[in-house]
């Protein structure tokens, strides 16, 4: 089969049935693609095995396998990739490396299935959850767990179980459920006030965005390939970097879901660009009728910094595809989807209603903002957060600046009276 041909079939295995009349996966099936090794044969023998990797795992109709028996099918056949390997430990090796970076690949946090330091940050997360002895194989442990377990049981997947923690509600469904039903006389264990605070708990768009983290905390944007740190808060070199993913068009493929990856956790991250990047909704009156005169290139404004800077984080992912594909011939990353969320229209705030599987990462990076001291001179001026603090160093400005222009012209009256 030719490339294209593989490239179709690939896409629709990933849950892309229109493409290619609809292009949307492009960015997908080129991140993909770019992440062939030259060890592993031609691209076409990647293609065809990555797309071998998806159907299997991702069939509904036939019973989970684990990770060890299937590396145990692959090791005993003649893939193309691995014929030149006959040593059975080499051998071995090769093929679980390679199975796993697929599968890594695939779910997009190809950095959680790739060897780094002796151990894969996904078997050593899924082992330390099971609660196993630290001098545990990680590796050997973690293999006879299908991929659905591996990827739930590591914790690396956000989970509403880490909302509900937050508040202290338990979420199994033994406390949910039976002992609610069973057991009346201990209803009172229930904390109704806990309960009401997590319903009606809600942070404003306008307040936390991409915009006012970056302004008032200092948050540099760091754009990941990997859908599961979307939007946590990472400290390096002394700031604060908020990652966001940077391919949204691979959650839209229908197999993610059947491999344990949850529907409504791919909703709130592409609900998340728009918060994040539009908060203001629609253009203000004067940046609307002022476009003509460039206003929104120099406005100071809140809606005209925020898009100033949604172009200026989209004109460095796309200059960083472009470099990546003239100095090692990798076809573009840049995802058009991502222009499309960041500008949709919406009115909706961060609340745990909507976002119940981020809502930890949320309320994390609204603590920040809200500890986050004014990092230079200017910032005072724009910071808002505290009313009293904004209007006392204003007015203190103001009267600096007349005291100063005082000085100055009583000083010029002196001068010129000799």
């Amino acid at each position: 089969m030719q490339r294209s041909q593989l490239r179709e079939a690939l896409a629709h295995s990933l849950g892309f049935p229109d493409y290619p009349a609809n292009p949307m996966p492009e960015p997908y099936l080129n991140y993909i693609e770019n992440r062939h090794m030259m060890n592993l044969g031609t691209v076409e023998a990647y293609l065809q095995l990555f797309r071998k990797v998806v159907d299997d795992f991702s069939q509904g109709n036939c019973a989970p396998v684990t990770l060890c028996a299937y590396t145990d099918a692959i090791c005993n056949s003649r893939e193309q990739i691995f014929e030149g390997t006959q040593d059975p430990i080499a051998r071995r090796e090769l093929v679980t490396d390679t199975i796993l970076s697929i599968i890594g690949v695939w779910v997009t946090a190809g950095s959680y299935f790739v060897k780094s330091g002796g151990y894969r940050p996904v078997e050593l997360a899924y082992c330390l959850q099971k609660g196993k002895s630290v001098s545990v194989d990680y590796s050997a442990a973690a293999s006879y767990s299908t991929l659905s377990e591996l990827l739930v049981g590591s914790g690396l997947v956000p989970t509403v179980s880490e909302t509900a923690g937050i508040f202290g509600i338990a979420t199994t469904a033994a406390t949910t459920t039976t002992d609610f039903v069973t057991n009346k006389a201990n209803i009172h264990a229930l904390e109704y006030s806990r309960l009401d605070s997590f319903e009606s708990l809600s942070v404003k768009s306008t307040t936390l965005n991409a915009y006012t983290l970056s302004l008032l905390s200092n948050t540099r944007i760091s754009w990941t390939l990997n859908f599961s740190r979307h939007l946590l808060l990472t400290p390096l070199a002394g700031h604060h970097v908020l990652e966001l993913y940077a391919v949204p068009c691979a959650l839209r493929g229908r197999a993610l879901a059947r491999v344990g990856v949850p529907a409504a956790l791919i909703d709130e991250i592409q609900m998340s660009y728009t918060i994040l990047f539009n908060p203001y909704g629609r253009p203000s009156v004067h940046a609307r009728y002022g476009k003509v005169l460039g206003l929104q290139m120099w406005c100071w404004c809140r809606s005209c910094s925020a898009r100033r800077m949604k172009q200026r984080e989209l004109n460095t992912l796309r200059k960083k595809s472009r470099s990546r594909s003239r100095r090692g011939g990798a076809m573009s990353e840049f995802d058009p989807l991502l222009v499309k969320l960041m500008e949709e229209q919406g009115t909706e705030d961060w609340s745990p209603d909507l976002f119940p599987y981020l809502w930890p990462r949320i309320v994390a990076l609204e603590a920040h903002l809200h500890c986050a001291k004014p990092w230079n001179f200017w910032v005072l001026f724009a910071d808002r957060r505290d009313t009293l603090q904004f209007w006392t160093f204003l007015f203190g400005s103001v009267i600096l600046l007349l005291t100063v222009l005082q000085v100055g012209l009583g000083v010029a009256q002196v001068v010129g009276s000799f």
